[in-house]
């Protein structure tokens, strides 16, 4: 059985700076792509990957195995990055600079909506538990750890909530009448909470969780389709018509290349050696996902062991 790979600090933090890099140059190309093509079907796989990228921080900003207050304005920064790239992309693809205001709005919505992204995982991470950590790091924390919201996390918490919402305040105010707008943002900060459950969920359990390669690739093409599906049938009723051909396979390569991108970082992250956790009773740490049949119930598995049977 190979060990996880084991990197150093100074590796992990240039792997970080390669990959955000990486990421960055990527947004920025996105939308020299799409002005180039014409495409909506170039266009919606381009796009799904820049989704991709934010369901990733918005996992890591959840579960990630550094304190909250690190993590979460750390991936905050990389999706505002994410937004830059894209913007800065179209600026370039445009030929002209698009509107200060529109550029500034985004920035001033973006806290709030990332927060309202998080919400599902949150849920999952205080309630069972849940969190990356390294398969071969420290488990001895009291079982209750992961799951205990302190006095002082909540106060924090409630600071980052009043500071997200008076930037979207500041920005609604910006737009005009404040109360014919608050209604529909909030409506995007339900839909992108809907979107994280649906999205980065199926995703954990596919890399994390799952039994078996054959069985996560069959169910995440499943996912893919029947999502397809959704996004076609509401269009539809929107429309009062069925959706043409060429916007059906839009919708398809957008939710392929989003699940492609996060299982792709996902999938790298378990090669480094981490396993997704869930605290299960006091005292014991238990890992999501197979463990041989004669393991130790409170001893961390790890992810390269071989698949069980289908």
């Amino acid at each position: 059985m190979t060990g996880p790979v084991r990197i150093s600090p100074f590796q992990y933090a240039y792997l970080l700076g390669l990959t955000v890099t990486a990421f960055a140059a990527a947004d920025f190309v996105v939308p020299l792509i799409v002005w180039a093509s014409r495409s909506e079907v170039l266009a919606a796989l381009c796009f799904g990957t820049v989704a991709g990228q934010l369901g990733v921080l918005v996992i890591w900003a959840v579960l990630g195995p550094q304190r909250w207050f690190l993590r979460l304005p750390a991936m905050l920064a990389f999706a505002l990055l994410v937004i830059a790239s894209v913007v800065l992309g179209a600026t370039v693809a445009e030929g002209h600079t698009p509107p200060s205001d529109d550029v500034a709005l985004a920035f001033l919505f973006a806290p709030l909506v990332f927060l309202a992204a998080q919400l599902p995982l949150w849920i999952r991470r205080i309630a069972g538990g849940w969190r990356i950590v390294r398969a071969d790091a420290e488990t001895g924390d009291p079982a209750t750890g992961a799951r205990q919201f302190r006095l002082q996390d909540a106060l924090a918490a409630t600071g980052v909530l009043a500071v997200a919402l008076s930037l979207a305040s500041s920005g609604l105010a910006h737009g005009g009448d404040m109360d014919d707008q608050w209604m529909p943002f909030l409506l995007l900060c339900v839909m992108c909470t809907v979107w994280s459950a649906f999205s980065t969920l199926p995703c954990l359990w596919a890399c994390f969780v799952a039994r078996g390669k054959l069985r996560s690739t069959v169910v995440m093409a499943g996912y893919v389709v029947v999502m397809t599906a959704i996004v076609v049938a509401v269009a539809s009723a929107f429309d009062r018509s069925a959706p043409p051909g060429e916007a059906v396979v839009a919708f398809f390569l957008f939710h392929a290349a989003l699940v492609g991108v996060m299982l792709g970082v996902l999938h790298v992250l378990r090669v480094l050696g981490y396993v997704l956790h869930r605290t299960a009773r006091k005292g014991s740490t238990t890992p999501l996902g197979d463990r041989p049949p004669d393991a130790d119930p409170g001893e961390p598995a790890s992810p390269f062991e071989p698949d069980g049977p289908e």
